[in-house]
């Protein structure tokens, strides 16, 4: 993993050419495009403030540069992109997700609660992926966002989670495992799974954050069961299980 000197390095070297090519007339117009104040930018090019996750994307997804060249240093000139924009919002041909690819790239999916809908995580994530990324730890396993705080101080509020799901867990599971719980009705729950004391018809469901309370969820609510295998922060740091 890269740490925040070669991000910046790279990510200075993005904005010289980005500038050369007119697609930045200065700092200010950066901060402006993407969202964040003048100061703000001017303390990450000074490294007075460290590079987070949100800022990256949002500088990749408006000036087309590949999120992974960023982080991890990948060449920008391999033959597919390291970080594909879904085709919904991508006009440049060379950056729609081609199905037909050999690369097992880990789709990144935006979860909504949307009450009445039930049955699996597709049911509460838009059609197609926000964008795909090329983490090889993780491949095989989708991505979403961590919706809640539960899960501080081992997993923060907005991480992005690899997860499997979990194909045979009414026979099958290993407790004391962080999972990502699908309840229906637009209920979902990123928690430990243990064994409930007084009820086998129930999971007990509990949080890493002491602010939350433990409870027992009913099987017969629950519509899928995700694997967290790991996360990734703000601070572009990858942590696995």
């Amino acid at each position: 993993m890269s740490n925040q000197k070669d991000i910046s390095e790279r990510f200075k070297l993005v904005y010289k050419e980005l500038t050369l090519n007119g697609d930045i007339k200065s700092k200010r117009d950066l901060a402006t495009n993407v969202g964040y104040s003048p100061q703000g930018v001017a303390e990450i090019f000074s490294g007075r403030a460290k590079f987070n996750l949100k800022f990256l994307e949002r500088f990749c997804n408006t000036y087309d540069v590949s999120l992974d060249f960023l982080v991890f240093g990948f060449e920008k000139q391999r033959k597919y992109p390291l970080f594909i924009k879904s085709s919904n919002n991508q006009k440049k041909e060379e950056n729609v997700y081609n199905e037909d690819s050999e690369r097992n790239l880990i789709p990144l999916f935006e979860l909504a609660s949307i009450p009445g809908y039930e049955n699996d995580m597709y049911k509460y994530v838009p059609n197609k992926p926000i964008y795909y990324m090329d983490i090889p730890d993780f491949s095989g396993c989708k991505a979403f966002r961590a919706h809640s705080s539960s899960m501080e101080k081992l997993i923060k509020k907005d991480d992005i989670l690899f997860a499997t799901k979990e194909e045979n867990w009414k026979n099958n599971i290993e407790y004391g495992q962080v999972y990502m719980i699908f309840a229906g009705y637009g209920r979902y729950f990123l928690k430990y799974i243990r064994k409930a004391k007084n009820d086998k018809k129930c999971f007990l469901l509990q949080s890493e954050n002491p602010k939350f309370d433990d409870f027992d969820l009913p099987k017969e609510q629950i519509t899928s069961i995700w694997l967290i295998h790991g996360w990734q922060n703000k601070m572009v740091e990858v942590n696995k299980l």
